[in-house]
């Protein structure tokens, strides 16, 4: 039996986005959650009818059952099933805000593996809620950044206080690639003592387009695992997308495993599937060794978009030969300035760096000790000569 999350609506601030957050989590997560105390700190307590539409709206997509989900009810059960992919019509009946109803419809929306489409009734500009203009530009814009594609289309303004707006939402899922024929179970988890499902390892597509370059953009693919044995299908797989979406350059990144010490900065080397495309290394900097091979699928993919005719660049930021099992972010931080230089674009490396600090500490600490245990077990002490003994 899963335990069912308590929540207190009137925790700190205690308004209606405690309702949005929790019940999006738990129809994303799975996980049946009960919610007390709702809005109680407000002149009016308990859910108004933008709440109540936006929850009836997720526990649709959910599959959940429900409690409480009236007008004025300060209280509200909630245990969703699997989520569902179909068309959703949500008259709100007020000028309540259609952008935040929308919210609590997010979370698990971009979660689902096929489009989803929201036909939405409501205020698109009312008092004290993110108008639909903001939640078009700022919000989806932001998500727009992470790779979601949320497409936005006002049919009609609704204000207070009669509403009557209505908008229409199409949230476009991450893209990937199902696993089950190319990998093994990586196991299971057990949660409250029940076994989930089986989890495999996931290969998602992302994309990216700047708002000032509609003719450009950037798609990519992240594998959590390599396959042990169908490397070359998995491949054609993500070329295949890659086609389809006519994209005009393959760019990989890997490891270059060599006898740096993890104090020096790492350097990029580079190999391309075309003369032109070395040129373009060499402006950038980037080492190029002559002869080299390239393991796995970073390398695999270049070899196999040749064959196709597309362009191919691989960039391989150095790692120290003695700590391939442990994560190089300042190998990443060396190979992402030379890829955003490459591609025209600004990416805030920050955070990555602060990263690359505390790894390099964290590497100089080990080493210390290694090398003081090393003194210790293997080396003996030399003892001063006494003073009366007589130098040969």
């Amino acid at each position: 039996m899963i335990s069912v999350i308590e929540i207190d609506g009137s925790y700190l601030e205690g308004g209606g986005q405690i309702i949005r957050t929790a019940t999006g989590l738990s129809a994303l997560t799975g996980k049946p959650c009960k919610i007390f105390n709702i809005r109680k700190n407000r002149s009016t307590p308990g859910l108004k009818a933008q709440h109540l539409k936006g929850l009836e709206a997720v526990a649709k997509l959910s599959n959940a059952d429900t409690s409480g989900l009236e007008i004025g009810s300060t209280q509200v059960g909630f245990s969703p099933g699997k989520l569902v992919h179909e068309h959703l019509k949500i008259d709100i009946g007020t000028a309540g805000s259609i952008g935040l109803v929308f919210q609590s419809l997010m979370i698990p929306a971009i979660h689902t593996d096929k489009k989803l489409e929201f036909e939405i009734t409501g205020g698109t500009d009312v008092k004290w809620s993110p108008s639909v203009a903001f939640f078009e530009s700022v919000f989806c814009g932001n998500l727009d950044k992470m790779g979601i594609k949320i497409e936005v289309k006002v049919m009609k303004a609704g204000y207070y206080p009669k509403g009557g707006g209505k908008v229409m939402v199409k949230v476009y899922p991450f893209r990937k690639i199902e696993p089950v024929n190319f990998f093994e179970p990586v196991g299971v988890t057990v949660r409250d003592n029940v076994v989930d499902k089986p989890r495999f390892p996931e290969s998602k597509f992302y994309y990216w387009q700047p708002r000032s370059n509609r003719n450009k953009g950037l798609v990519i693919f992240i594998g959590e695992e390599q396959p042990g044995f169908k490397g070359y299908e998995l491949v054609n797989c993500v070329l295949d997308v890659a086609q389809k979406l006519k994209v005009a350059r393959v760019y990989s990144c890997a490891a270059a495993v060599t006898r740096v010490h993890h104090s020096e900065e790492m350097k990029v080397w580079g190999a391309a599937t075309t003369a032109n495309l070395i040129d373009e290394l060499s402006k950038h900097n980037v080492v190029l060794r002559g002869n080299l091979r390239i393991a796995g699928l970073n390398g695999l993919i270049l070899g196999m978009a040749k064959e196709r005719g597309m362009e191919g660049i691989c960039l391989l930021g150095e790692v120290p030969a003695y700590a391939t099992q442990i994560a190089n972010p300042k190998a990443s931080l060396a190979v992402l300035r030379v890829l955003t230089k490459m591609l025209g674009i600004t990416l805030d490396l920050t955070e990555l760096g602060h990263l690359a600090e505390q790894v390099d500490e964290e590497m100089d600490r080990i080493a210390k000790r290694v090398t003081a245990e090393f003194i210790d077990q293997f080396t003996e002490p030399i003892w001063e000569q006494d003073e009366d003994e007589e130098e040969e």
